[in-house]
């Protein structure tokens, strides 16, 4: 039976790395209000130039299969153009060779919330948690840099948004402020973290009612902070602190005319919180139906509607 299971396992290392991974129905994962969520429906995801850097991942996975690296790129590319099965495939076969890799463990995490799957993101990300207090902090190379060209997080930075998002988005809002409390303590924090790390928790005290402390949260959020990447979860912080309004931060989100998911949850969010609650409904299921359902505003904005339909109501368990 040893000799079965061994053999079965090495196969399925050859499929995965010479590029037949293991076979998953179009339909990527189920959204938290039960849609079948298709891979080729995401726009934009499967342009040239990623689906060339997938083949050049695989091709290094190939050459590199004891490089734990090497698991952690072709699984973070497979990402990148939707294909999160076949992440999850890769970083769970990667995480048999390295059990203790707390990276690996932060992006299968990440890719667990892309499927709903929160039970398990949470678990992994835990873990990884658990396992990275015992190695310094690490920069994290970034595989879709921001325009400035500077990684502006760590891998220990990555874990505790990634676990304070995924007990928001379970509704667990006391153990998603102090998974993003956490955060905000490591000497490796910077603007860019500050902001993307003070929306969720906003959002959390808010529905735990604990005005004050979202207040006093939002009182050191300025203008002049140096944001490089997250100019939309800077904005929604400015309009929590009074600073902006719910018009200017979607007007500048929309800019070029694209749309940011996570800004208009941020928006919809806080329209509930004071009072708009049919523009809120109403933002929510527009976002709910978008074609981007990889992003965060998407996911997000499910499980709120979700959870008003099961009868949970805004303020959620701790």
């Amino acid at each position: 039976m040893r000799r079965v299971f061994t053999a079965s396992l090495a196969l399925l290392s050859l499929v995965i790395i010479l590029g037949g991974c293991v076979a998953h129905p179009v339909h990527e994962a189920r959204s938290m209000l039960g849609e079948p969520l298709r891979r080729e429906t995401l726009p934009g995801v499967e342009s040239r130039e990623r689906l060339q850097a997938v083949g050049e991942a695989r091709g290094v996975l190939a050459a590199q299969p004891d490089d734990e690296a090497s698991w952690i790129w072709l699984g973070r590319r497979l990402g990148y153009v939707g294909r999160f099965r076949e992440a999850i495939d890769i970083f769970s076969e990667g995480l048999r060779r390295y059990p203790e890799s707390y990276r690996l463990l932060r992006h299968r995490g990440h890719r667990y919330i892309s499927c709903r799957e929160l039970d398990l993101a949470v678990a992994d990300l835990r873990r990884a948690a658990d396992l990275a207090r015992h190695h310094p902090d690490a920069v994290e190379a970034d595989g879709a840099p921001n325009p400035s060209g500077v990684a502006r997080s760590t891998d220990r930075s990555n874990i505790y948004y990634h676990l304070g998002l995924a007990h928001y988005l379970r509704g667990e809002y006391e153990c998603a402020d102090r998974a993003f409390a956490m955060r905000d303590g490591l000497d490796s924090v910077n603007d860019d973290m500050i902001v993307s790390t003070t929306h969720w928790r906003y959002l959390s005290l808010r529905r735990l009612g604990r005005d004050a402390d979202a207040a006093a949260l939002v009182s050191g959020i300025n203008a002049g902070m140096n944001v490089l990447e997250n100019g939309g979860y800077h904005n929604l912080c400015l309009m929590y602190a009074g600073k902006a309004s719910p018009q200017d931060v979607l007007s500048r989100a929309c800019e070029g005319g694209s749309r940011d998911h996570s800004v208009e949850y941020g928006v919809a969010a806080f329209r509930m919180l004071i009072g708009e609650k049919t523009e809120a409904r109403d933002m929510l299921e527009k976002l709910a139906a978008s074609p981007s359902w990889h992003s965060f505003g998407v996911i997000a904005a499910e499980c709120d509607l979700a959870r008003e339909r099961a009868g949970g109501g805004g303020r959620s368990r701790p």
